[in-house]
């Protein structure tokens, strides 16, 4: 037991001697901690490429998986972005598409920490880009969610679809317009993402570009077409849920693109109503500014 946890030391300080020494004694390299980490996995997670390779040549399970979440080393150095351990790892006879208890894989991992040359690796060794976790979640999907772009174009290249569901309905456009990534939400759209598709509680990407105030993104749906005045069953528009939130740019710009002002939810709701009751002095001016000029139209033409 001792000698086990001089392993562990060792494997994370880097004291190749030191692992060498514990192998000669005859200590077993695949011995976990009590948390099912190995020697292996260790290294492979802090970027110990000479460490890999020493406990690779001395019989490391290159498949093991610690006990908490079933990562395994691959998954671990794909994580942490090292490539050329993630190379080592794979000649070893890693398994590329090894999931964990959640259902995530390296692939996943480097694409949501933007590991390109991770990414690049696993893909030319057959990573699936299919591949989904519990959530439903794809390798794109948690590319688009995180912003990295470079990612999301490469799994574009190799067919990822732009149309996968997570378990909510929601497509990796909807995460790239909730999080504000607009260069990554042009890349899905140009890749053919239907800008207008609802998940199961009937939000659009607009209204959670909306509800998140970036304008950039909501110009960008706008521009593909998106309808500004959809709403919900419950009939909660763009609009509406700008106005709530006080978001007073974003009011104004889906003013400008035709929202409807005197649109309104089941309860009777409009935008000024909500507007007003959540204390968002700004928007009341624009909505009020708004009806009023567009009242002064109307009265000049006739």
């Amino acid at each position: 037991m001792l000698n086990q946890v001089k392993l562990m030391q060792a494997a994370e300080s880097g004291g190749l001697e030191r692992i060498d020494e514990l192998a000669s004694q005859g200590i077993d390299v695949n011995v976990p901690d009590r948390y099912g980490v190995t020697a292996l996995m260790k290294s492979s997670l802090w970027g110990d490429v000479d460490a890999v390779e020493l406990l690779l040549g001395m019989g490391a399970d290159v498949n093991a998986k610690e006990r908490a979440f079933g990562s395994t080393a691959l998954v671990l150095a794909a994580l942490a972005g090292h490539d050329e351990i993630v190379q080592l790892l794979i000649k070893q006879g890693a398994r590329v598409n090894s999931a964990t208890r959640v259902g995530g894989t390296a692939l996943m991992a480097a694409s949501r920490e933007g590991h390109e040359e991770v990414v690049r690796t696993l893909l030319e060794n057959g990573a699936g880009a299919h591949c989904r976790d519990r959530r439903g979640f794809t390798a794109l999907t948690e590319a688009a969610r995180e912003g990295k772009t470079g990612v999301v174009r490469m799994l574009l290249d190799v067919s990822a679809s732009p149309h996968v569901v997570d378990r909510d309905g929601r497509t990796p456009l909807f995460w790239a317009c909730y999080k504000g990534h607009t260069d990554v939400a042009r890349l899905l759209l140009d890749a053919g993402a239907d800008a207008d598709t609802q998940d199961k509680h009937q939000n659009t990407p607009l209204i959670w570009a909306s509800f998140k105030n970036h304008v950039r993104v909501a110009e960008l749906l706008l521009d593909n077409g998106v309808e500004v005045n959809y709403e919900t069953n419950a009939g909660y528009s763009p609009l509406l849920v700008a106005s709530a939130a006080g978001h007073n740019r974003m009011v104004k710009l889906l003013l400008a693109r035709g929202a409807d002002i005197n649109s309104d939810n089941h309860r009777g709701y409009t935008a000024l109503f909500v507007a007003h009751a959540a204390q968002c002095p700004e928007v009341v001016r624009t909505l009020v500014l708004h009806h009023l000029s567009r009242n002064r139209f109307l009265w000049s033409s006739l």
